[in-house]
């Protein structure tokens, strides 16, 4: 095999001399591409992703979740159907709209708490913040991440960390991070309570806004895992085993979960393979 290795390299420098060997190769590599982006992606419909599969194994013991970037509260209504009567949630949303939103429609609900705050790495006031129109789900700290049609808001920044002393927040079963772009340096600004062990498992979610943000896949397994977290992809059916060295950055819509592997023996038998 290694000497087999320079003669393939010296196969590569043969018809990269080639415009045509390497416009062929371009079609190529944008087609594997888009074969490897669809066997990861997953959809936009809970049912079908994957978080309905998972909220109805973890809600159900869920003493306190968190939803950053609680939008409309899709998410967090699915989950207290599944939560105790008692359970504690704690939604961060900055957008005017979206958290005008979450405050009708959980009006009636007890134990649930609006921050209408961004999370990120470290604090800030006045922030800009690209909010959609009627409460798009793709609002963000991140221009690049929202569409054209948003709209610029000034809004205050804070970290979970912060967050977490200030409203008494002792631990987090459930944490789900849905920011856009900015979801590692959400994940970031709660390092001390991963340090601590004070959050079980982490639903976040990756995509292609992840380029405006300036962040990597890489970088966010290389994080969480330090903590001690093996990071899963979440697909229909539970969790799929994900190797980035075989995959890599693919900067397409998925969810991944991360946990510790006693976390993980509650989920038994959910593991699948990808390849």
């Amino acid at each position: 095999m290694s000497r087999s290795v320079p003669a393939i390299d010296r196969l590569h420098r043969f018809l990269s001399r080639s415009s045509l060997a390497t416009r062929a190769a371009v079609l190529l590599r944008n087609q594997c591409r888009a074969i490897i982006k669809y066997r990861l992606m997953t959809t936009h419909q809970v049912e079908e992703s994957g978080e309905l599969w998972l909220a109805e194994r973890v809600a159900p013991r869920c003493r306190t979740f968190v939803d950053v970037g609680a939008n409309r509260g899709e998410w967090t209504a699915m989950m207290l159907r599944y939560a105790p009567p008692d359970v504690r949630a704690v939604l961060f949303e900055p957008g005017t709209k979206a958290s005008a939103m979450l405050r009708e429609r959980f009006a009636d609900r007890a134990g649930i708490e609006i921050v209408s705050r961004a999370l990120s790495d470290r604090p800030a006031t006045a922030a800009r913040f690209f909010e959609e129109p009627d409460a798009g789900n793709t609002s963000s700290l991140s221009r690049g991440a929202a569409t054209a049609g948003a709209t610029e808001t000034a809004v205050d920044v804070t970290t979970l960390d912060i967050e977490a002393e200030r409203l008494s927040i002792e631990r987090i079963d459930l944490l789900k991070v849905d920011a856009e772009g900015h979801d590692l340096a959400v994940l970031r600004g709660a390092e001390k309570l991963l340090r601590e062990d004070r959050v079980g498992i982490v639903q976040w979610e990756y995509s292609d806004s992840w380029i405006a943000g300036g962040a990597t896949l890489a970088a966010a397994l290389d994080f969480l895992g330090s903590f001690g977290y093996q990071t899963w992809l979440l697909k229909r059916g539970g969790l799929h085993r994900f190797d980035y060295s075989v995959f890599g950055e693919y900067f397409t819509f998925s969810n991944f979960v991360s946990l510790r592997p006693r976390d993980l023996e509650t989920l038994a038998g959910a593991v699948h393979e990808l390849l």
